[in-house]
Order: C-alpha cells, then structure tokens, then sequence
C-alpha cells in the first residue's frame, strides 16, 4: 500500500508519539503549572525586601523632584509676569504696606511730595478715621511751607485746609504768614495759599493776615503768582477794603498802576471801596497821579475803571486834575480813553467845561490833525446838547479846510456828517450793502462783493446781474431774499 513520506493532516507520525508510560506517570502527579497564575508572583521574582524599600524611596524622590521642578518654574513665570509690570506691583505693595503701618509725622511728609503718596492721603482725608486725619494734619504742620511749594504737596494741603478745625487752620495760617512771601511767590505754593485764605472768616485770621499782607503788598502785587493770592485775600476780607492794605497801597500807587499784575490789584482796592475814608484816600491818590496814570498803557484802566466804580460827581478831583491838558491828552492813544470816559460819565458841569476847552479856536487845529482826536470829536458830538452841538460842528468845519492829510480829512467829514469813521462812503453803498434791505436797494451777493473786489462791485452796481461768467448755480434759490 501507498506510505506517504510526510503523515496526513491529522495524523502523528510514530517517532513524534511520547512513549505512553510516562505520559500516565505525569497524570497521576498533581498540576505544576510552569508559570505563575494570573495575580501570583514567583519566589524567584520576588526581589528583597531593602531593595524594595530603596526604590521606593527613590521612586518617592523623583516624585519630589517634579513637585520641585513645578515649583521652580511657577516661580520663574511669577517672576517674569513681575518684570512685566514691576511698578503696578510695587505701588500696590507700597499701598498695602502704607494702609497697615502708622502714619508718622515723617511719613506723612515723605508721602506728600509723591505722586501716588499725595494722592493716597488725600482719600485718607476724605474717607479716613478722625485719628488718621490728625495724624496727617500733624505731619503737614512740621513742613508746611515745604509742602505747599510741592508739585504734589499743594494739591494734598489745599484738600488739608478744608479738613481742618478753626483752631488747627489758625496754626496753619499762622505759619503760612511767617513764609507768605516765599509761597505767595511760587508757582506751586500761590494755589496751595489761595485755598487757605479762601476760607479765613474769623478777626482772628483776618488780624493775623493783614500784617504779613502788608509788609509784602508791592512786591506780591507786581508778581505774577503773589498778584493772584492778593486779589483772593481782598476777595475774602470783604468791603471794605481793609485800611492798612489800602494805605500800603496809595504809597506806592504810581509802582501798582503801571505794572499789569498790580493793576488788577488796584482795580480790586477800587472795587471795594465804594465809600468811607478808604474810597477817599484811593481818590486822592489818585488825582494826584492822574496825568501820568492817564498816558500810561496801565495806568489808563485804573482811571477809567474809578470813573465807572464811582462815577463822575466822586471822580471831580480827578477831572480837575487833567484840566488844562485835555486837547493833548485827546490826541494820545492811552490817554484818549479816558478822555471819551470823561466825556461820557461826567456831571453836566463839567461836560461843559470840558467841551469848551476842546473846541477852543487855538487848539481846535492840534485835536483835528491827530488821529485819536476824531474819536474824541465823536464822543462830543453824541453828547453834547444841540445846540452845543451846531456851534462844535461850526468850529471843527471851519478849521477842516487846514488839513493836509487827505485820508484824516475824510474821516472828519465822516464824524461831521454823522457817520462812523470806518463806515464806508457813498460810493461804495451798494458794493457794502444796505441793511436792512430793502426794494430800492436789492443787496445782492454781499459777501461775496466784498470778497471779489472791483468786479463784486461793478455787478452789484448793474442792480443785481450776474457777473460775467458766473455760473447759474451760484443763485439764490427762487423764494429767498437776495444776501438774506
């Protein structure tokens, strides 16, 4: 039969068949598995018990050594974000240091000339335990002048005033006025004083004021910051003006009046003294000064502001003063201010009078040749009485024909005739307009006349036609008023 020389599939060769003998002594035996069970460990994989112990504590360093490493790189973002924005930071731990600590007197000051400093003690003001605003009361006092003169100290004294009691502002104002020189005169300092004298209302303050006041009146006139602390002390002193301030003042008059910053002074002092001794000696003074004050580009509006203040009865010794002199001082430029204020605000004795002497035939011919004295000649006529009037408008046509200056001849026939001496004459009616308008003169383009010349003109002459070569729609709309 066939023998196959590999065995079928299925089928066992006889040399790969165990013996069968062995095969049952084994299955008598019990099970020894070769490998260990699922959850069973080998004697012989088990390692011993200190080497365990070992890598568990090395397992439990690496462990540590991450946490470590965690550690160290939050600590170096913390540190990054820090570089990022290290003043938010360090101002808001200076803060919260500054809430919890004590404020001392030292602290105070130090805190005051900074920023971030002035600004946090100004809330505790506002906001703060009455302990806490003593505290910082107190510490301002030690260098008051100091921190008034302080970029930030100012604005941190200034909200101080008005936390203060009457007695501790007494204190205040009293070491102010030993310095006031030294703050009044600074730029920073004069805000910081300002708002101390705002609230002097007590003869105590006041009493304690004036003095120092006084013994720098000039020199803090003529300043530009100390001018501005003066007017505010006169401001809270009231009416009257008080004496030893006006005396200090009239002394050195004529220095105040021709200095820009001491003429608002001044013009305060007249101000608040309507009556009493104080407006008399302030009359006096300045009559006395009257003719140099008048020719002064300053000077002028002290005049001119007692005449409106008192009017023109109280202002007699004034007036008198300048008689005399009155046709030179009309062909001036300052001086012819006050001149039209006389004229205007003067008793009607003294209008008279005044009017006499500039319509004089001998000097008549020195007031027309100058070029202020039309505005002079302006005002008298307006107020002068009719038939006053006729006779000035005689005497200025007859000494008219004199003139050699064609253009300051036109425009005295322009004050003779009633007009304003910058409105324009009658040939250029038209070009300039009507106003109001009405049907026998058509304003037409009346801006625009004015911005194109001749030609603006020559069309507005035409009665209302188009220049040449202007386009339709530059037209008014049908409907409206023409230039309306």
């Amino acid at each position: 039969p066939f023998q196959p020389q590999y065995p079928l599939v299925g089928d066992v060769a006889p040399s790969m068949q165990p013996p069968l003998q062995p095969a049952v002594s084994r299955m008598s035996e019990p099970f020894q598995p070769q490998y260990p069970l699922v959850g069973d460990v080998a004697p012989s994989m088990q390692p011993p018990l200190q080497p365990a112990v070992s890598r568990t504590a090395t397992a439990t360093g690496a462990t540590g050594s991450v946490d470590e490493g965690h550690a160290r790189r939050e600590r170096r973002s913390g540190r990054s974000r820090a570089g990022e924005q290290p003043h938010k930071v360090a101002q808001h731990d200076g803060h919260r240091e500054r809430d919890s600590q004590h404020l001392t007197k030292a602290l105070v000051v130090q805190m005051s000339k900074t920023q971030a400093g002035s600004k946090l003690l100004q809330r505790k003001l506002l906001k703060g335990h009455p302990s806490v605003i003593k505290d910082i009361l107190e510490g301002i006092e030690t260098e008051l002048p100091d921190i008034m003169c302080n970029m930030y100290g100012n604005y941190l004294c200034s909200a101080a005033f008005q936390a203060c009691s009457v007695a501790q502002r007494l204190r205040m104002l009293d070491i102010a006025s030993r310095h006031l020189r030294l703050v009044a005169t600074d730029r920073w300092g004069t805000h910081a004083l300002q708002a101390l004298i705002s609230l002097v209302c007590t003869d105590e303050e006041q009493s304690l004021l004036v003095p120092a006041l006084q013994e720098h009146m000039v020199e803090l006139s003529c300043d530009p910051s100390g001018a501005h602390a003066v007017q505010r002390a006169l401001i809270s002193f009231g009416s009257p003006c008080p004496d030893l301030i006006l005396r200090e003042v009239t002394r050195c008059l004529g220095t105040v009046a021709h200095n820009p910053h001491g003429l608002c002074v001044l013009k305060k002092c007249i101000s608040q003294s309507r009556h009493g001794p104080g407006q008399q000696l302030l009359v006096q003074e300045l009559s006395r000064h009257a003719v140099d004050l008048v020719q002064g580009p300053y000077g002028n509006y002290a005049v001119q502001h007692a005449l409106e203040e008192w009017g023109g009865e109280i202002c007699r010794p004034i007036v008198q003063a300048l008689k005399g002199r009155l046709v030179q001082l009309s062909i001036q430029k300052f001086s012819s201010n006050v001149i039209e204020h006389l004229l205007r605000l003067a008793p009607a004795e003294v209008q008279h009078w005044i009017l006499e002497e500039l319509t004089n035939p001998d000097q008549v011919q020195v007031l027309m040749s100058s070029v202020y004295g039309h505005y002079v000649a302006r005002r008298m006529l307006q107020t002068g009485l009719p038939e006053r009037r006729s006779a000035l408008e005689h005497t200025l046509s007859a000494s008219l024909a004199a003139l050699r200056n064609p253009r300051l001849r036109d425009k005295w026939e322009s004050v003779l005739a009633g007009e304003r001496p910058d409105e324009p004459d009658g040939d250029e009616e038209l070009a300039e307009g009507v106003w109001p308008p009405t049907d026998d003169h058509a304003v037409v383009g009346l801006g625009s006349s004015r911005r194109r010349g001749p030609r603006g003109r020559r069309a507005a002459r035409r009665g209302g036609q188009a220049a040449p070569g202007a386009s339709a729609a530059s037209a008014p709309p049908p409907g409206l008023v023409p230039g309306g």
